[in-house]
This record gives C-alpha cells, structure tokens and sequence, in this order.
C-alpha cells in the first residue's frame, strides 16, 4: 500500500483544504481531485521558497551577477482539466508545458 506523507512546512500551505493522507490505494481520484491538486499547489509554493531562499542568499553576498542559475523540470501535471490524471497519459498542454 503506498502512503505519501506531507513533504511540506505548514507555512507553505497556501491553498486548503488539501489532501493529507495520498494512498493510492484508498483514494476516490473523482472526489479527492481538487485536494490532490491543493496539495500540489502547496509543494510547488514550499519549493519556490526554497528557490527563493536561494537567490536572495546569492543576491545578498554580491554572488548572483556571477552565477548561473538553471532551473528546469521534466513535466506539468494534468489535474483532469483533458480528462487525465498525472503526467505521462496524454500530450496535452497541461502535461508538457505546466
């Protein structure tokens, strides 16, 4: 049985109510839809300001002009908006571009 647990601070929790408890095996993808997406929402807010926390570090000791900074990622996520759940079912927009 997989069981993801929380991987962000409270005060990264910007949109409620959100799932807490992702089992796989128990939950009701048509139910449970906008807190998965909630959820989301709150780890993408938490890594952000771990982005954040990044550049102002940089910025504040006079690095940043000298560095590179890259960030990329692989993949968006569909939340159902095509029909879809996930991100490796579809080429839709919400799957390669979010």
């Amino acid at each position: 049985m997989a069981i993801i647990v929380i991987l962000f601070p409270e005060e990264s929790i910007i949109k409620t109510p959100f799932l807490k408890d992702m089992n796989y095996a128990r939950m009701d993808l048509e139910n449970d839809i906008t807190l998965i997406k909630n959820r989301y929402i709150n780890s993408c807010h938490h890594l952000d300001s771990q982005l954040g926390r990044i550049i102002h570090y940089l910025e504040s000791n006079q690095l940043l002009e000298k560095t590179i900074v890259i960030i990329t990622g692989d993949h968006g996520e569909e939340f159902m908006e095509k029909g879809h759940w996930g991100h490796n079912s579809a080429y839709t927009e919400e799957q390669i571009r979010k």
